[in-house]
């Protein structure tokens, strides 16, 4: 009766992955699967590799880090990437977004123009589909 259970559970495990899967398919070019992910809050939650580790600045004074981190979907909250470059009015840019390229990854950097926001979203391309694997928070708040 235990391995019945058991292999129940692995199959209905393994339909739901592959249904989330289907249902958010891989975009390989990363500045369509960016738009996206920038808009789409159910993609960003499926694109994202979780355990997520979110590291910052936890002691201005000392530079000591500390470590977030989001196990899983529900503990993601949804970031609207689409108006990083807008600022509040077009006039005045309170962001300077630059992308970098490291071999199959993408370094998403965000820097505050007026500010100290200094964020660094790491995508990175696994089995030709992008994924959100790590983000460095830099800011001085």
């Amino acid at each position: 009766m235990k391995y019945v259970a058991l292999i129940l559970f692995f199959i209905s495990t393994s339909l739901s992955f592959s249904q989330s899967e289907s249902k958010h398919k891989c975009i390989s070019e990363f500045d369509r699967f960016f738009d996206k992910f920038s808009v789409n809050p159910d993609y960003q939650k499926a694109k994202i590799l979780y355990p997520l580790k979110l590291y910052y600045i936890y002691n201005l004074t000392t530079g000591e880090q500390k470590t977030k981190v989001f196990n899983n979907y529900k503990e993601w909250k949804f970031r609207d990437f689409s108006k990083d470059n807008l600022g509040i009015t077009e006039d005045k840019k309170e962001f300077k977004v630059t992308i970098k390229t490291i071999k199959n990854k993408k370094l998403y950097k965000l820097k505050g123009v007026d500010s100290t926001v200094d964020i660094t979203y790491w995508f990175e391309k696994i089995k030709d589909c992008w994924y959100l694997t790590r983000i460095n928070d830099k800011s001085r708040l």
